[in-house]
């Protein structure tokens, strides 16, 4: 990692996937995600708060330090919603501020969580269409699970059971692998992914026509772990926040769809934007 000091520190990535994208220095108090969000713009020229991606990333080259292991709060949602008699969840980061649901909506969030403890939203919303258009095209729609999930981070012929994971491709992306053996060089041979179940989903009243919005983080050695990606977080829940300057969406180019289900369920989303 690269350290250059500039009137506010930036921090540039070894990793060529991230060239020309700046990290600025972590929030020194937990925020909660409103204020997290806030933090990240404050860093000037058009910094904003970071993905999980973008997150992983810098935790791997940080190797424990500037504040990376600690509880990451990220620009990452995970929208839950309903379609048929089962669960699913889209995954969106864009860097768009003024399109990202978890930075646009932040304070809408953090008052129907603190208030309700969930954040419903109607499919037809202008931004939740937007989170399933995009998570729809790139293939980033994971079926609700049992949560947590434990995964070996061991990596053979240069996989692993954490990296192919279809949580974990469609939240780190192509820095799944990598954040895998990260985990097992540092002595976690299990990393963790908690979600929705199908079963809380119903609980909250997630049906066809709504979506549950949650904000991912990164867990930290005292709020879950640092092996646990963490997509059940609630905007009044508290983490560290990572300003990132010149943010690029992450492209899948001509690899098609991250996460391999069944084309019908791909049809039937794109059925449901067109209907609602």
């Amino acid at each position: 990692m690269t350290v250059k000091e500039t009137r506010i520190i930036k921090y540039e990535l070894e990793n060529p996937a991230f060239k020309g994208v700046e990290f600025t220095e972590h929030s020194k108090e937990w925020l909660n995600w409103p204020d997290a969000v806030k933090f990240a713009s404050a860093q000037g020229d058009g910094a904003i708060l970071q993905s999980a991606r973008e997150a992983g990333a810098f935790r791997i080259e940080a190797e424990g330090e500037h504040d990376a292991d600690l509880y990451q709060a990220t620009r990452s949602v995970a929208l839950y919603f309903k379609m048929g008699d089962k669960f699913y969840c889209a995954i969106d980061d864009i860097a768009d501020p003024e399109q990202n649901i978890v930075i646009a909506r932040a304070e809408e969030g953090f008052k129907s969580h603190s208030n309700h403890g969930k954040y419903i939203l109607p499919v037809n919303d202008s931004l939740v269409k937007g989170v399933l258009s995009r998570a729809e095209k790139t293939g980033r729609i994971v079926e609700a699970t049992e949560s947590p999930l434990e995964l070996k981070t061991k990596t053979v012929k240069e996989k692993s059971e954490f990296g192919q994971n279809d949580w974990n491709k469609a939240i780190l992306l192509d820095v799944a692998e990598s954040y895998a053996q990260m985990l097992n060089k540092r002595g976690y041979k299990i990393g963790r992914v908690w979600s929705l179940t199908p079963e809380s989903l119903e609980e909250i009243g997630v049906d066809g026509n709504s979506v549950e919005v949650r904000p991912v983080g990164l867990g930290d050695n005292d709020y879950y772990s640092v092996n646990d990606v963490v997509a059940v977080n609630l905007f009044d829940y508290d983490g560290r926040s990572c300003g990132v300057r010149r943010a690029k969406n992450f492209s899948t180019g001509n690899k098609g769809r991250l996460v391999k289900l069944d084309k019908r369920v791909y049809a039937n989303i794109r059925k449901m934007l067109n209907f609602s």
